[in-house]
């Protein structure tokens, strides 16, 4: 038998509006909202570290930090916020940005770019923002992918190159 058609009330369409309306404004908001479209049933563990790293990134993107180094230690979340929300997150607002991420190994860069174009290609990002640009079906790669509004992302590692980009 198949499952009765779901209501949706007029305070839930608003709270959802709500909650896209911060997670398109709070890289923090974004990367807690997608966690489950990220990591699946892992936890997510909150704290006052990932809200920072999330304002500092979020910083650069609107341009108010122009020089910014992160260091902190092994899981914490940087690689999630920084390698894989990063992009799918300025896009909302700004397609056209380039990023080249640049990991130690190739291993890593490339776990991360694909996390990454999962998200955008995932429903929980496509339900949500499907209008703001799509993604250039002649350079989705596992080390490139473009989209249609003049922005991409390029990953390589220490043992790769990156001359040209």
């Amino acid at each position: 038998m198949p499952d009765a058609p779901k209501i949706v009330t007029p305070a839930d369409a608003a709270a959802e509006l709500q909650r896209r309306k911060a997670a398109k404004t709070s890289l923090y908001e974004f990367l807690r909202q997608g966690w489950p479209t990220i990591e699946g049933t892992r936890l997510f563990r909150d704290g006052w570290a990932l809200g920072a790293v999330c304002e500092h990134l979020q910083a650069v993107v609107e341009g108010q930090i122009q020089d910014f180094l992160l260091n902190i230690p092994p899981r914490m979340t940087k690689s999630t916020a920084g390698s894989v929300c990063l992009t799918p997150w300025a896009w909302l607002e700004f397609p056209n940005l380039q990023f080249l991420y640049l990991s130690y190994s190739d291993k890593l860069a490339g776990r991360d770019h694909v996390k990454s174009r999962r998200l955008i290609e995932s429903p929980w990002y496509q339900t949500r923002w499907a209008d703001r640009y799509n993604l250039a079906h002649d350079q989705n790669t596992k080390v490139r992918y473009d989209n249609d509004k003049g922005g991409y992302r390029a990953t390589t590692s220490l043992t790769g190159t990156v001359t040209g980009d």
